[in-house]
């Protein structure tokens, strides 16, 4: 198992990783199912949700960004709302559920990682507005202060009265 878990790190450079990629690693194995069983209850890797990983925290090189998680978990979708706001310095609270926007129907996952809670906004309300973080090591979506705060408007039934 040393042998899986020490190829495993080498050949898989990033820090979240899909089923496919696992699977092309592990596909020296017979039963390569049951060897990512053994990962996860070992906590080698952890499953974000059905077909997306991580590396725990024994093997991981660098922190996850939980942004760029969100943009993975479901999508099309880019962090916004709550989140965002406190994000840009616009709300002194804290958020601990990551929110996004998307043009799918809203959602919600909790994980190892954290809550996700993603909002359905029209497809002609989603398009404009987001930028790519790179202050961090891992880049992902998020809507600027602006669109962050016109989402919010959007997808509060209390404030706009219509649904989004």
């Amino acid at each position: 198992m040393v042998d899986t878990i020490t190829a495993l790190r080498i050949k898989v450079t990033e820090e979240v990783f899909d089923f496919q990629v696992l699977m092309d690693v592990l596909n020296m194995y017979r039963k390569s199912r049951d060897v990512v069983t053994r990962l996860l209850a070992g906590g080698i890797i952890i499953r974000i949700k059905k077909g997306l990983y991580c590396f725990g925290d024994a093997l991981r090189r660098r922190p996850v960004s939980r942004e760029y998680i969100a943009n993975l978990i479901y999508g099309p979708s880019y962090v916004s709302l709550e989140y965002a706001m406190h994000y840009h310095g616009l709300i002194p609270e804290q958020v601990y559920t990551i929110t996004s926007v998307t043009s799918k129907r809203s959602r919600g996952f909790d994980t190892p990682l954290g809550v996700y809670s993603y909002r359905m906004l029209r497809k002609d309300r989603y398009a404009i507005g987001q930028v790519l973080d790179l202050t961090g090591e891992t880049a992902f979506l998020i809507a600027t202060p602006e669109k962050a705060l016109i989402d919010k408007v959007w997808t509060d039934i209390r404030i706009s009265g219509v649904s989004s």
